[in-house]
């Protein structure tokens, strides 16, 4: 076989199957496994079709990634025929793993459409198209790393375009990457709308209604805004359990085993309800945290309970401070009993508090670095409803993340308790008088047996804070017994005046963590919100003292409605922004606070419209169109106090995507004038959480999805706190 960079030989050719438009062969070419391809005999209908299929899979031979099966040479077989030769990989096609199995699981299938989605990007990147994205393209390789998803196609996949098919471009590649995605999950084709979703599944029905949607300007512009929102989609969602017959026992002796598609490799840790071993999925090759009830407990139905109650509310709270859960299920013996009961998390590399604190004492801001992103995380349960309980050095994990070497990770909601009904989260109830936590942080009512709120987590909060200050736990004893007399008795050393590095400890911030310890929960801080309050206003290393009363007095901020007025114009509508008549406005910055600077950033790349001819794909894509203004960055990155300023030029920045919603969706609106009231919280990470549309007439529509995800946009800066609840208006009205 010749081709344009040298002569190539395919040796011990065998048939492999006949596609659309080609036969597949499998070969030996220089030594490597190679794929293949010769068109059919009078396929492609002029000369000039022919000649022009050819040029487009030269163009695919500069196309390289990872997840990709590279085309390497194309050559004539003949008058208007072809052979191209592709890569090939010791492993299963796609539709024959589904012919095997039927469907995925949810994370599988998601896996493998991000791979997918990022060779894709790879290709649009240098103006290739596939044209032809289906599961017979798609090869799954198992190495030692895990599991390698390789697409093929490029060049092949553009066949059917060059013999009377239709024109490719970015945005079909998109649709067919959802299609699969679809085929993946239900075993079949959307069918021009989205199919009924297994359980396991309904966290990605948005995700693929965008991807598949009637309205085609609405779907997603590029493959990598389709990741992007696949990955938010699937990152904290838990399937709904499973049960699944038990495992009969391994040869050998092996104590280890599998739960479900997932291998029990080693024993990470153990506790009082359960233990944690390290898992690696059987298809998917990548490692997670597996921990799996202790057998002794198989007989009590609530603790089975509680130990999945776990997840749905860590699932629920959703933050980026908690450890993640991506799946829960049990295993049952031929009379339904358990025997097997576990959940999934994120597996996580670094180190607990307590251990971190063995290596010696950490600096005052780092201290309350830690603090704060602990108390956030907990902020956020309360909002929920969900008392943690169980507060402890061993409990907070600290993991490098965007360079921060020190960012927390909150574990171990085993012993947590809802105090409120927390959307689809079952309540378990937990006999009071019953003493659940550990000892040393735990708080006196707890060790009374008495009930708890969510003050129980500030005292502990409290003690932790007072151990990284002082070096020592503010009340302790070599008994339990003795401990718990103490807790209910005695009163805690004051902090020292420095800690153990020598750092004076400010007066304010003792006071506030003494207030913490106060054995009486209603003298404490009456919400985790109140404490991130009281840390901020602290003069501290890193929040300077000045002009906190102005700081303080934004509170008022929560319930502020910035209204941004949609007035309905072609093109491009005219969007105004103003404040309602009765908020305030700040007229000033605080003293000291950096200055707000506004730096472009790219956007993404638009992808235009689908065009009506179907003559031969170009081998680059077209230049796209402006598409919307470029998104703005408010600098520098470092946490700053949260003010009216701040929050009205983030709102003036990212409010686009939100105005662009009301506007197509209009016909959604209840009324021709009115206004759409939306809340969300701003964390102290400056992203949005806890994000809802009021208006009930909404509820469902392709509109609240919009709205949602233009405020989840929002990019609000890191701020000191506290994590601030707010209800916005967004005004639309008549005229033309």
């Amino acid at each position: 076989m010749e081709s344009s960079r040298g002569s190539l030989v395919v040796e011990q050719l065998t048939p492999v199957r006949h596609r659309s438009g080609f036969e597949e062969l499998a070969g030996i070419s220089e030594g490597r496994p190679v794929c293949v391809g010769v068109t059919d005999a009078n396929l492609f209908p002029d000369e000039a079709s022919s000649s022009s299929f050819a040029v487009a899979v030269r163009g695919a031979l500069q196309v390289a990634h990872p997840h990709i099966a590279s085309t390497l040479a194309i050559e004539t077989a003949g008058e208007r025929r072809w052979a191209v030769l592709w890569q090939r990989f010791e492993g299963q096609t796609l539709d024959h793993v589904l012919s095997e199995r039927g469907t995925l699981l949810p994370d599988e299938a998601v896996s493998i459409t991000v791979a997918l989605a990022q060779a894709l990007g790879a290709a649009h990147e240098v103006g290739v198209l596939h044209g032809g994205v289906s599961p017979e393209w798609v090869t799954l390789v198992m190495s030692p790393q895990g599991l390698d998803t390789r697409l093929g196609g490029f060049g092949l996949g553009l066949l059917s375009a060059f013999t009377g098919g239709k024109k490719p471009t970015i945005a079909s590649d998109v649709t067919a990457l959802g299609g699969l995605l679809h085929r993946l999950l239900t075993g079949a084709l959307p069918q021009g709308r989205v199919g009924q979703l297994p359980g396991n599944a309904l966290h990605l029905g948005a995700v693929l209604a965008k991807a598949l949607g009637i309205d085609v300007s609405n779907r997603f512009r590029s493959v990598a805004e389709f990741e992007r929102a696949l990955i938010e989609a699937n990152r904290t969602r838990v399937s709904g359990g499973t049960v699944v017959p038990a495992n009969k026992p391994r040869p050998g002796g092996i104590a280890l085993r599998t739960l479900g598609p997932w291998e029990l490799q080693s024993l990470l840790g153990e506790g009082a309800m359960g233990q944690v071993f390290l898992g690696k999925h059987a298809l998917l090759g990548r490692q997670a945290a597996i921990k799996v009830l202790r057998p002794e407990q198989y007989q009590r139905e609530d603790l089975i309970q509680r130990f999945f109650q776990e997840a749905r509310s860590v699932n629920q709270i959703n933050h980026e401070h908690i450890v993640e859960i991506s799946d829960f299920g049990q295993e049952a013996d031929a009379e339904g009993r358990p025997t097997a009961v576990y959940f999934v998390m994120e597996l996580l590399q670094g180190e607990t508090l307590g251990a971190r604190l063995e290596k010696g004492p950490v600096p005052l801001e780092r201290a309350l670095h830690i603090t704060r992103q602990l108390a956030s995380a907990l902020a956020a349960a309360h909002r929920l409803g969900v008392v943690h309980r169980d507060v402890k050095t061993d409990n907070v994990f600290l993991i490098t993340r965007h360079g921060d070497a020190e960012y927390v990770k909150v574990l171990d909601f085993g012993v947590a308790k809802l105090t409120q009904p927390a959307g689809s989260v079952p309540t378990v109830a937990t006999m009071d008088g019953a003493i659940i936590g550990t000892p040393t942080t735990m708080s006196p009512e707890q060790a009374s047996g008495a009930p708890v709120d969510q003050r129980a987590d500030i005292y502990a909060v409290g003690v932790l804070l007072y151990l990284m200050l002082a070096g020592k736990l503010p009340i302790d004893a070599d008994n339990f017994g003795k401990l718990v007399a103490l807790l209910l008795t005695k009163t805690p050393e004051p902090l020292p005046a420095k800690n153990p590095l020598g750092e004076p400890i400010p007066p304010e911030l003792a006071a506030v963590v003494m207030r913490c310890l106060e054995k009486d929960p209603a003298r404490r801080p009456p919400s985790m919100d109140a404490l991130i309050e009281a840390l901020s206003a602290s003069p501290t290393l890193d929040a300077p003292p000045a002009r906190r009363g102005l700081f303080l007095a934004l509170g008022a901020l929560a319930v502020a409605a910035i209204v941004a007025a949609v007035v309905w114009l072609r093109p491009p509508p005219e969007v105004a922004l103003e404040v309602d008549a009765g908020t305030p406005q700040v007229a000033e910055v605080d003293a000291g606070l950096p200055t707000v600077v506004l730096a472009p950033e790219v956007p993404d790349a638009a992808v235009e419209p689908e065009p009506a001819d179907a003559g031969p794909p170009a081998l680059a894509t077209e230049a796209a169109d402006a598409g919307p203004a470029p998104r703005v960055v408010i600098k520098p990155q470092k946490s700053v106090k949260l003010t009216k300023q701040l929050i009205q030029a983030t709102m003036e920045r990212d409010r686009d995507a939100v105005l662009r919603c009301l506007g197509r969706y209009r016909t959604l609106l209840p009324a021709g004038a009115g206004a759409v009231n939306m809340k969300w919280t701003i964390e102290l990470s400056g992203e949005t959480s806890g994000i809802e549309v009021l208006e009930a007439p909404l509820k469902g529509t392709p509109l609240e999805a919009c709205l949602m995800k233009g405020v989840k946009g929002f990019r609000f800066p890191k701020n000191l706190g506290p994590a601030r609840s707010m209800t916005m208006s967004f005004v639309y009205g008549g005229g033309t």
